[in-house]
């Protein structure tokens, strides 16, 4: 779910996201259907329309951008009388708190935000301190999906 009004299309984060989502596709034989992607703003209420959107389209599963919007997306479901898993699949992105305190708890994918944390500070350190004449680099820290009731 990402959303063309107040998008967050801009951002890295959202394009690397779907591109991910592009490339799982690919990778399961699946082909893309443009209209089943939905934009967001990362924010509950996206994923509460965005879900109305995909309800009528007769989606079995969503995979939403950040735990946020899966979240609403969630709450839609139920809003229309349906039940989580039983009718829609539903997965985010982040972990956060609020993931695995709603019911059903939410399947997401966890970050390693503190050691994100960590190296983003020893290079600035790098940095201020003059020992950061490294090259641009990319670090790829390995997420890890968290299993729960939403699917």
């Amino acid at each position: 779910m990402w959303e063309k009004y107040h998008s967050a299309q801009h951002l890295t984060t959202s394009r690397d996201r779907q591109a991910g989502y592009t490339l799982g596709l690919q990778e399961a034989g699946i082909p893309l259907a443009e209209e089943l992607i939905k934009v967001g703003d990362f924010k509950y209420s996206s994923g509460y329309a965005r879900m109305k959107e995909l309800h009528n389209l007769g989606v079995t599963a969503v995979f939403a951008a950040n735990d946020m919007m899966a979240i609403g997306a969630i709450r839609a479901v139920e809003d229309m009388g349906k039940r989580i898993p039983d009718v829609v699949a539903v997965t985010g992105f982040d972990d956060i708190m609020m993931a695995s305190l709603i019911k059903p708890a939410l399947t997401t994918v966890s970050q390693p935000t503190y050691r994100m944390g960590v190296i983003a500070a020893e290079l600035l350190l790098d940095q201020v301190t003059g020992r950061g004449n490294r090259e641009p680099e990319t670090i790829v820290l390995k997420p890890n999906l968290i299993i729960r009731e939403s699917c």
